[in-house]
Formats: C-alpha cells, structure tokens, sequence
C-alpha cells in the first residue's frame, strides 16, 4: 500500500472542493436528487476520482465535525451557502485526525487501496478465509453462499459450516481470535470513530469493483476493509498482535506475492497437521498389543556401506527372553521408523566424534518426537561392535 503524504494530502482534499463549487456553477444547484442540478454529494463525487478521496471527504462530511455541512445529508438551505462551504472550506490534518483519530494516514492509505486494487481475486480470496467468513456472516445477509455456483468450494464449505453450526459448534480459533480482536480495538475507540472507521471502508469499495464480484465476495472486500480501517484508527490503542489480525486479511487479499506466501504457509501448515494426525494413529498402532517381555528400542546406526557418513536412526518393537530376560530380539514386523540423519557420523564407530555422537541424539529426539514418541527415553546409549553402536530401551 502506498503511503500517504499527510501534508500535500488535505491540500488534495481542499483541491477537489474548489472544483466541486465550479462543477455546481456549470451545472447549477439542487437540495435532491430528484430536482436539476446537482447536490453537494453529487458535486464532490462527480468531481473525484476512483482513488479514495470521494469517500474520505464523504466520511468528514458525514460524520462529526461535519466540516460544516449541515446536516448528514449533506443539505444546505441555498445555492449561496454551498457554494460557499465548497469555495471557503479548508481541509486540516486536524480535521482528518478529529474523525480517524491519529492513525489518519493509515486510514487513507486502506481506502485508497481498496478503491484502486480490489479485484474479484482478492475478493475469491477473502472468501475462503475462515476469519474473515464468520466475521462478515455475523453482521451481513449472504444466505446463498453455501449453494451459490459461482462461489468457490471452499467459500461453500466454510458458509456450510456457519450456517449449519449449533449453539455447542466451536468457534473457528483464527474466527474466535479476529472475535477478539474486533472487540478491543471497538471498546479503544469512541462511538462516532467506530462508525467513521467502518463508513470508510465499506465505502472504498467503488460500485464498479463491486459489481465485478459475487454478492459474497463484495461483503467480504467490504468487511476487510473495514477491519483493516479500524485496525489503523485503532493503531495507537491496541497491541501489535491485535492490529496484525486485523489488518492482515486485507493486506494478503490485495497482495498477490503475500497472499501466495500465506498460501503456502498454511499448505505447510496443513500438511503438518495432516503428518502429525498420521504419526499419532501409526504410534498407537505400533503400540497396541504389546506384551510384558516386549518393548521400544530406539537405536542409532552407522553404515557406511550404505548411507556413507551418516547416522540413521531406527525404532522397532523388541522382546525379552520370557524367563532370563537378558536377551533382546525384535519382534517381527515391528519396525517402526527408519531414517537417515542429517547429523554426520564419522568413518568407523570407534572413532565417532562425541559431538557428533550428542548432535545426533539431538536430532533423534526430534524425530521421535515428530512421529508421536512425546516421551524422553533412557539415556543409556551403549557402544557395540560391528554396525551398530549406539542404542536403548525405553520399556512401557
């Protein structure tokens, strides 16, 4: 998002009200739409460009101070006095920071954004986002985006859930947290900055962006934008952590590089969850059925006829002899995991470096633990001649 030059751009604002008054001179004056002319709305929006200054001077003249106009219409009793607020009225950086508070220029910022880069992608985008999809289906009418065609199948999915949850449904945790952080930075702003803030961003999102859109899509570009505006009014009263989850949505929806990075980040995330779900049911079938003479042994090897200066770490289910209980052997079929480490041995067992040897059981601590074994084992590693030099018991 490009970022605002809070002196030149009053001066813009002022700018377009001086050419808004000589518009009306053109074109004369009315107090509604239904009558010639053009009302004062009409003459500041006619004369703006689609950059998000229309709707930064629409919220200063729709909410408190008013900049002077009237009344939330935008009225005047005559041609004469909105010529004059349009030709007179200067716009002050103290007028932006009263309505948007000190974080002004991030709110412009998010406007104009919206107003030039919202695409129906970044809409699509929005609308497969758990947190953005509870959000916005809490206080907007999308009823057909669980069966809409023309939304993706993720949106469906996620409008499915909403729609279908009961009072004992939990909350999505990304949903729960945006929750969250909606709350704090509404009870850090006032009333009339809640509602300022909010204008701003469901108004930068031009009819025309809008109507390249789903109707579910534009309420989520719309709820986005909003969250991202009171995340800047918000800025100087909320944590870091509560203006990222706010802002965040938005930022990655309008950047394609970022929303391709979270993407992926949450593919990784994903399949992480996907592994650790499969380590966990793999674990408890190793070990299910296990009897009293029978156990784990975790075990790490060096071979170098066959992964060179490498240790592999190996996990199999073992047993005891039944009556001297002095002699392991493994049970058949009860491997459970055989890996090679990054971890460097060295080129014979007797001559293994014993920071090689602690950095390997290191990273097969780690390992085990990615496969399910949350335990820590015995550390009773043993040398042995032959292949095999280091291993140990860990007995259930």
């Amino acid at each position: 998002m490009t970022e605002i030059d809070t002196h030149h751009f009053p001066a813009e604002l002022t700018a377009r009200l001086r050419q808004a008054a000589d518009y009306m001179r053109t074109v004369g004056y009315c107090r509604s739409d239904r009558q010639s002319g053009v009302t004062l709305k009409r003459a500041i929006s006619d004369c703006v460009q689609l950059d998000g200054r229309g709707t930064v001077l629409e919220v200063l003249a729709s909410h408190p101070p008013y900049l002077g106009v009237s009344n939330r219409g935008w009225g005047h009793d005559t041609e004469a006095e909105a010529l004059a607020f349009l030709d007179t009225r200067v716009i002050e950086p103290g007028d932006l920071e009263t309505v948007f508070g000190p974080g002004w220029p991030g709110v412009v910022r998010v406007v104009r954004a919206v107003a030039v880069d919202a695409t129906p992608e970044a809409g699509r985008a929005l609308a497969e986002r758990y947190d953005v999809m509870w959000e916005a289906l809490d206080d907007f009418r999308c009823e057909d985006a669980n069966d809409d065609d023309t939304e993706t199948p993720t949106t469906r999915a996620i409008a499915q859930e909403y729609f279908d949850r009961n009072s004992h449904t939990p909350v999505p945790p990304e949903a729960a947290r945006l929750r969250k952080a909606v709350a704090a930075v509404k009870e850090a702003l006032s009333r009339d900055a809640v509602i300022a803030a909010e204008a701003a961003g469901s108004w930068a999102l031009s009819d025309d962006a809008a109507e390249a859109m789903t109707q579910t899509q534009g309420v989520m570009m719309r709820r986005a934008a909003q969250l991202a505006v009171l995340a800047e009014a918000g800025r100087h009263r909320i944590t870091a952590e509560q203006y990222d989850i706010l802002a965040a949505p938005l930022i990655e929806a309008l950047d394609p590089e970022a929303r391709e990075v979270v993407a992926r980040q949450r593919d990784a995330e994903q399949a992480a969850e996907r592994e650790r779900t499969e380590n966990v049911k793999a674990l408890e079938a190793f070990e299910a059925d296990y009897s009293d003479v029978q156990s784990t042994q975790v075990t790490l090897m060096f071979e170098p006829e066959i992964v060179g200066d490498r240790m592999v770490l190996q996990v199999c289910k073992v047993e005891r002899h039944p009556i001297t209980f002095d002699e392991c052997q493994a049970v058949s079929g009860g491997r459970f995991l055989s890996v090679v480490l990054d971890t460097p041995a060295c080129t014979a067992p007797a001559g293994t470096a014993p920071a090689n040897f602690s950095a390997g059981k290191a990273e097969a601590k780690e390992k085990l633990r990615e496969h399910g074994f949350g335990f820590l084992w015995q550390d009773n590693w043993r040398m042995d001649d032959g292949l095999a030099y280091t291993d140990t018991y860990i007995w259930l």
